[in-house]
């Protein structure tokens, strides 16, 4: 990228100094090769790009994955864990409710009132995205609902349409008290506590009822109020839980869980791929495509390409077939270039030349010590 920039000094509109300096931006992703559109769409919006396609031993590619997300969902789960208690699920509504729909659609600071257990866990700023990109879609959806409301019930003869934005405020408290309730009540037994915070008389303390209601979070009577309007539920609010539910929160399904065994996993798909093979590439000898140009028929007959965890280790590894379909996509050979992870591992810097070469930066002598593996174990 070429940018010229010019400067014009305070005194003298006339003179001037112009500049021009060159940038070189680099991104990467793992999904690139895999996705069937994505070279096709750099064909025709960077044609200029140079594309450096880091390639690894199949297996030993799908073992690192499987890996990497095994970690992963641990993570992940002691995150749900930590979701499970209701003293920090309240305090998180609380938070909330403190911060109020404006701010906690912009995210950001709005949650640093959050509970310091989520706070500090490697997985809230997705929690906090997520939380975030559902209030917004549904102050959409509802803000669409309502001017829908607004044209069917306006005079056919008139003209001009209604205004935009008298409902707006309401729509927003409308739909930001929906929201909480959808991700933060759930259905129960009934409570003992009444609205002011009063306890009604109760069997002993030592029945399971009774402890599980002294572990729910009491709230602030005020925010009870916006919560659980009368309409909506009687004034003791009976029947009612303080709890996150993720699946009404996140209904599109944000949790990320392991298909199953990493050998009952591989050898499933290959085995897809075999029958596929069978039945519609029946002249092939055996199940394995003899061309680059047939593993891209292959896959582009048999593999139903998807995003996300646990799927498709197989076809990740079928890196003929995808370099094929690049090439047929558009992108010219000589904007490739393949590198193979074992040879980065074993002569990185000569590697690495050949890469600075192919997109047209100049050489850096790299320190040994920095492709040391215990010294990148060490950093990660």
């Amino acid at each position: 990228t070429t940018t010229t920039t010019t400067t014009t000094s305070k005194k003298s509109r006339r003179a001037s100094i112009t500049t021009t300096t060159t940038t070189i931006t680099a991104e990467a992703t793992p999904f690139y090769l895999a996705d069937p559109l994505a070279c096709g769409r750099m064909a025709r919006q960077v044609p200029f790009a140079k594309v450096v396609i880091l390639v690894r031993e199949p297996l030993a590619r799908a073992r690192s994955e499987y890996a990497m997300k095994t970690r992963r969902v641990d993570s992940q789960d002691t995150f749900v864990a930590a979701l499970e208690s209701p003293a920090i699920v309240g305090r998180l509504l609380e938070c909330l409710v403190s911060a109020g729909p404006r701010n906690v659609t912009f995210g950001g600071a709005a949650f640093d009132c959050a509970p310091a257990e989520l706070r500090s866990h490697a997985k809230f700023p997705l929690f906090r995205a997520g939380l975030v990109r559902r209030l917004r879609k549904d102050y959409k959806r509802r803000r669409g609902q309502g001017l829908k409301e607004q044209h069917r019930a306006r005079p056919r003869l008139q003209k001009k349409k209604p205004p935009v934005g008298h409902d707006a405020a309401e729509d927003a408290e409308t739909a930001w008290w929906a929201w909480l309730r959808s991700c933060f009540v759930k259905s129960g037994p009934p409570l003992d506590d009444n609205i002011d915070g009063s306890s009604s008389p109760s069997k002993s303390s030592s029945s399971p009822r009774k402890q599980q209601q002294q572990q729910r979070q009491r709230l602030d009577a005020s925010i009870k109020a916006k919560l659980f309007p009368p309409s909506s539920l009687n004034a003791s609010y009976e029947g009612v839980v303080v709890g996150f539910d993720a699946g009404a929160c996140f209904p599109e399904g944000a949790r990320e869980r392991l298909a199953g065994d990493f050998g009952a996993v591989i050898v499933g798909e290959v085995q897809v791929l075999e029958e596929c093979a069978r039945t519609h590439f029946p002249h092939w000898e055996g199940t394995a495509p003899p061309t680059a140009k047939d593993a891209a028929a292959l896959v582009a007959t048999c593999v139903k390409v998807r995003t996300g965890i646990s799927i498709q280790y197989a076809y990740r590894g079928l890196y003929a077939a995808q370099l094929a379909r690049c090439v047929n996509s558009g992108l010219p050979r000589d904007a490739l270039l393949v590198v193979d992870n074992e040879h980065l591992r074993q002569r990185p810097q000569a590697v690495l030349d050949k890469v600075a070469a192919h997109v047209g930066i100049s050489r850096h002598t790299y320190d040994p010590d920095l492709f040391d593996v215990a010294n990148l174990q060490d950093a990660i």
